[in-house]
């Protein structure tokens, strides 16, 4: 066997001969050294060819890639892992006893550190007893150039510990992804890390020039928590509680594609979740995309509570139409509904 500094092995670390056919050699090179070796079967006094050369490199420290690919390239690196949580979901129903998202600390999940829980841990809360947050292998991560969302600059799948890991050129924004529906594996579940109800979760990684290295982990919490998805067929209102009368938290336009979480008991009104807000919406504005069947139900929502304010002045001249007033104060006090949107600050209604 030889090991050497070069790939021609004109630059010797060291060699020898062993009758094993595994064997440890301690040698002592330069942090950041690429060593390459080769060896050469022996029978009695005849040698062989020498094999083709492998090459390592003593990485002892973060930076050590950039010695060998260039002084501006950084690893993005992580991990995905099994986050076991209570019964995830972005929001907790009124009446309904399941908890909310994972909290990421000791002594299970992610550490302060970013170090991944890989023993078994209690809650010092519940005392009940959680198993190694382990990596989940064979999930597929994607790497896109600028920020989120963005794919098709390159492709890793987790080995067995749930690491990934990409090597970029060049400082900037670059998207790392990982979609469900490329993931048969992930069944029914929530991604915890970063938090999202969607099937895709995602993280824009930025790094500037002398930086080495990014990490970014994705938390998975595989549960019997059914979502489903509900298609908007008639833009419609998604209110506080679950009747008309109540407020609108936002308008939903027809053709969006929206998860929902439970039902009311006669299934006339689910529950869902617009930007970051519980809100109710009518069975009636779509239909579901997936069987319905095991919905949690919500218990019926507490009757809206009309409070009689004195209107304010407006410092605008009075409209024709309500259509026509830009601010919510002028809306109101001219009797109109003001209405807010996704999509924009919202807009002034005819009651």
């Amino acid at each position: 066997y030889q090991a050497a500094a070069d790939p021609g092995f004109t630059n010797i670390i060291t060699s020898g001969i062993t009758d094993w056919n595994r064997y440890n050699a301690d040698i002592h090179v330069p942090r950041c050294a690429r060593v390459y070796w080769r060896v050469q079967a022996r029978a009695g006094n005849d040698n062989g060819e020498y094999s083709e050369p492998s090459r390592f490199t003593y990485a002892s420290i973060s930076s050590c890639f950039q010695n060998q690919e260039s002084i501006d390239a950084v690893l993005i690196k992580g991990y995905v892992f099994e986050d076991y949580c209570k019964s995830t979901v972005p929001y907790v129903p009124d009446g309904v006893d399941i908890w909310p998202p994972c909290t990421f600390g000791e002594p299970y999940g992610v550490y302060a550190d970013g170090n991944r829980a890989r023993t078994a841990g209690e809650n010092e809360v519940t005392g009940e007893t959680f198993p190694a947050e382990l990596g989940i292998p064979g999930v597929v991560v994607d790497l896109g150039a600028g920020p989120c969302p963005s794919t098709g600059l390159d492709q890793f799948t987790t080995v067995e510990n749930g690491n990934y890991y990409f090597m970029v050129q060049s400082p900037g924004e670059y998207c790392v992804s990982i979609d469900k529906a490329n993931n048969p594996a992930l069944d029914h579940g929530i991604w915890t890390l970063p938090l999202t109800d969607q099937d895709v979760t995602q993280a824009t990684i930025s790094f500037n020039p002398g930086d080495d290295l990014r990490m970014q982990f994705f938390g998975w919490d595989q549960n019997d928590f059914i979502k489903i998805k509900f298609g908007v067929k008639l833009t419609s209102f998604c209110r506080f509680g679950d009747s008309k009368d109540h407020l609108a938290v936002a308008e939903i336009p027809a053709g969006v594609v929206i998860p929902v979480f439970a039902r009311n008991e006669d299934a006339t009104w689910y529950a869902t979740l617009v930007n970051g807000k519980r809100c109710f919406i009518s069975i009636a504005s779509g239909e579901p995309l997936d069987d319905p069947d095991g919905l949690m139900i919500f218990p019926k929502q507490p009757e809206p509570v009309i409070v009689e304010e004195t209107p304010k002045q407006s410092s605008e001249p009075r409209l024709k139409n309500c259509s026509d007033y830009k601010t919510e104060d002028s809306c109101m006090a001219d009797g109109c509904e003001w209405v807010w949107t996704t999509a924009g600050p919202g807009f002034c209604k005819s009651p």
